[in-house]
């Protein structure tokens, strides 16, 4: 079975909570999150070492990080971005 492709917009504590299920056993043989999006760089550097990973892309721009080849996309802003956010990734299918 391929595993899906997850990209995650908004690395706070929201996407920390979410995430560290992904990386256990129990759900690396299905999904693997491939892509991080968040203005922040310093978010964006807690996203390298908390998910540590070779192939993972981390975006500072959402259109480059919507166009990386993702199979789901996990909103974690802040709930005043979910609308935005979430649309913007179903319009980039």
């Amino acid at each position: 079975m391929k595993k899906k492709r997850i990209g995650i917009i908004g690395m706070g504590n929201r996407s920390y909570s979410l995430i560290l299920p992904l990386l256990t056993e129990q759900f690396n043989s299905r999904v693997e999150i491939t892509a991080v999006y968040d203005p922040d760089p310093v978010k964006l550097d807690f996203a390298k070492e908390t998910i540590k990973s070779e192939t993972l892309k981390l975006f500072d721009n959402r259109e480059d990080f919507l166009k990386s080849g993702l199979d789901l996309v996990m909103v974690c802003t802040p709930q005043s971005g979910h609308a935005e956010n979430a649309i913007a990734a179903l319009e980039a299918g």
